[in-house]
């Protein structure tokens, strides 16, 4: 597996950097200290995996993950309060620093079977288009949809769960329910009230 690792923390990047040295079929084919210099380098690499920190001057990682047509993510920070955030933007894994090796081993193996998963009997791929984790729409079709850092203030972009819909269909029904719940309950308060 072809990995680009992306850490602004020199120390942190060489320590993932030297954990993979050491695991059978990796290759770290880049490393990148910021996210402008990820996107070019997963544009001229293309990667099968990025280890992607979230915490970067500039352009963050959760930046990086929205573009379109991003390789499989699988984040690592220092700080859990991102996990949420990191998992709607379709990581596969998210990884707190220090990373251990066998959290890091565990990550990789999520990585290779949802790329199993997608390829067919005898490598051949199972659907023409390309889909992240967690998203139901092709990754052609959510190229062509605003972005959600684009179409909302910043301030709401990564809080607001309806901008966030399209990414998941099962996440979807589950807000639907939701809503649904709250208003046949509303409904119902409504009818049993006292008309005045």
């Amino acid at each position: 597996m072809r990995i680009l690792v992306v850490d602004d923390e020199e120390l942190a990047r060489g320590r993932l950097v030297r954990m993979l040295a050491a695991i059978p079929d990796m290759k770290v084919v880049g490393e990148a200290g910021d996210g402008v210099s990820a996107l070019a380098q997963i544009e001229a690499l293309r990667p099968d995996l990025v280890l992607l920190d979230v915490e970067m001057p500039g352009l963050d990682g959760l930046a990086v993950a929205e573009r379109p047509d991003m390789p499989p993510i699988v984040f690592t920070t220092a700080h859990s309060r991102f996990a949420v955030d990191a998992f709607e933007a379709d990581a596969y894994d998210f990884l707190l620093k220090p990373v251990s090796r066998d959290r890091l081993l565990r990550a990789i193996e999520k990585v290779r079977a949802r790329r199993l998963a997608a390829v067919g009997p005898r490598g051949s791929s199972r659907s023409t288009t390309a889909r992240r984790p967690g998203s139901s729409m092709p990754a052609a079709s959510r190229a062509s949809m605003p972005s959600t850092s684009t179409s909302l203030p910043a301030s709401t972009a990564r809080s607001s769960s309806c901008a966030r819909l399209w990414t998941s269909s099962a996440r979807s029904s589950r807000h639907l329910a939701s809503c649904a719940s709250t208003a046949e309950s509303s409904f119902a308060s409504l009818r049993s009230a006292p008309s005045s």
